[in-house]
């Protein structure tokens, strides 16, 4: 079914003050996990040893080379690895939710109103290849206060490190896995959490700086809080996240599909 607005309350909003401890425990914790196991794969990646290095084994290794000024062999570092480092970070996202509609009795796409209709997907696509082509534009007024900088480093950094069976294993993690797992807490959970005590501008506002910020490249930031506001302002305006998810599918998969042809 297509999401269209409506005068029904967000089952999220009405209970924000119910879900906001859980929301921010989770997604700390998440991080703490994935700096964790950061820090384990560093020790695996600097190394002849295989994938099989155990947690405890990893973390000696990292914490030795650190101690003797040592750093990891970067081009060795699987892209396998950054995909097992984004489970406890998307956990982390989707634990609150998964909490919230086992306390509310909601199923996981009413929670969230997880819906879209085939224009949707359409218009959405577009939308976000269309983004993803005005990148340049934005940061070429960009360069002209700052100087010039290379934006696309770490996406064709994780690229180059992608061949064979990488390569879908990059689709899977950027073009399907992270638009939804990123929409449903970011536009399906956060901004309307954040809507409970603000209003719908300000909420579209916090939510797209908390999801660039999130994203640890301050370069990248411009470009994300613009692309935020766009699919933020879909979800307030349609009541559901469908069209934000397929903005946001688009969005990647031109850059992964650019990257990848010119890497």
């Amino acid at each position: 079914m297509g999401a269209q607005p409506g005068a029904e309350q967000n089952p999220i909003t009405a209970s924000a003050k119910a879900w906001s401890g859980p929301v921010v425990a989770s997604v700390l914790a998440s991080l703490v996990l994935a700096s964790f196991g950061f820090a384990a794969l560093v020790g695996v990646a600097g190394t002849e040893e295989s994938v099989s290095a155990d947690l405890g084994a990893g973390l000696g290794q990292a914490a030795h080379r650190t101690a003797e000024g040592e750093s990891a062999t970067w081009d060795r570092w699987p892209i396998a690895y950054t995909a097992l480092l984004q489970l406890p970070l998307w956990i982390g996202l989707l634990g609150p939710l998964l909490w919230a509609g086992r306390k509310q009795g909601k199923t996981f796409g009413d929670l969230v109103r997880w819906r879209f209709t085939p224009r949707d997907v359409l218009f959405g696509m577009a939308t976000g290849i269309g983004l993803q082509l005005a990148v340049p534009l934005l940061y070429f007024l960009i360069f002209q206060l700052v100087g010039e900088r290379d934006v696309g480093a770490p996406a064709r950094e994780l690229a180059s490190r992608a061949n064979g069976p990488g390569i879908l294993l990059l689709i899977l993690i950027t073009v399907i896995g992270a638009p939804i797992i990123e929409e449903v807490f970011y536009r399906g959970f956060l901004q309307p959490l954040l809507h409970a005590w603000m209003p719908s501008w300000a909420a579209v506002g916090a939510a797209s700086a908390v999801f660039a910020a999130f994203h640890f490249q301050a370069l990248q930031f411009p470009a994300l809080f613009v692309f935020a506001l766009v699919v933020g302002g879909w979800a307030i305006r349609l009541r559901g996240i469908g069209r934000s998810i397929w903005i946001h599918i688009g969005f990647n998969a031109t850059s992964v599909v650019s990257i990848l042809l010119f890497v």
